[in-house]
C-alpha cells in the first residue's frame, strides 16, 4: 500500500464524515460516524471519533485520542493512539486539489487494505463524485469491494 506523496496537515484538520468503511464491530453498531481533527501540541493532532449507536437517532458515543506523524517526508503515515494503544493511520488517497482549501475527501487505511475508511467533508457524496473517487482508488490499486456504506444524515431530504 503506497501512501500519497504529501499531506498538508493544515488542509487535513477539521471535521470528516465516514462515507464507507470495511466490516468491523464498530461499523456494525455505528451510524453517522465522524472524525474531528485539530492541531495539538508538539505537532500532534487531536482526534475525536464520534458516532451514533444503532441509528442516526442513537446515543452519541465519543472517543478522544491523538495522532502523530511517523513519516515526515510525506505526512501521510501517522499513528493514532486511543486508550494508550497505537494504530497505523495511512492516507492512501486524497483529493488532489491545489491551494489552501481543506481537502474534500480522503481514503485512510492501515498498512494492508483490510481496514479502510473513506472520508468526506460532506455527509453525502453524489453518485458522480463517488464514482470518480472509486475509479481513482482503483487506479491507485486499492480494492474497494469490501467497503460498506455508513449511514449518514441526508441534508437534502
Amino acid at each position: 500500500g503506497d501512501v500519497v506523496a504529501w499531506v498538508d496537515l493544515n488542509r487535513y484538520v477539521g471535521q470528516w464524515y465516514e462515507i464507507a468503511t470495511t466490516p468491523s464491530q464498530q461499523q456494525q453498531v455505528c451510524s453517522g460516524t465522524k472524525a474531528i481533527y485539530s492541531a495539538g501540541e508538539d505537532g500532534r493532532i487531536n482526534v475525536t471519533n464520534q458516532c451514533n449507536r444503532g441509528s442516526l437517532n442513537g446515543t452519541i458515543q465519543t472517543i478522544d485520542g491523538y495522532a502523530e506523524v511517523v513519516d515526515a517526508t510525506t505526512n501521510a503515515k501517522l499513528e493514532v493512539t486511543f486508550f494508550g494503544f497505537g494504530a497505523p493511520y495511512w492516507v492512501v488517497a486524497l483529493d488532489g486539489s491545489e491551494g489552501d482549501a481543506p481537502y474534500q475527501w480522503a481514503m485512510v487505511s492501515g498498512p494492508t487494505d483490510s481496514s479502510m475508511w473513506l472520508l468526506s467533508r460532506t455527509p453525502q457524496l453524489d453518485t458522480e463524485s463517488r464514482a470518480a473517487i472509486e475509479s481513482h482508488l482503483k487506479e491507485r490499486g486499492l480494492d474497494t469491494s469490501s467497503l460498506i456504506n455508513t449511514t449518514q444524515p441526508n441534508p437534502l431530504e
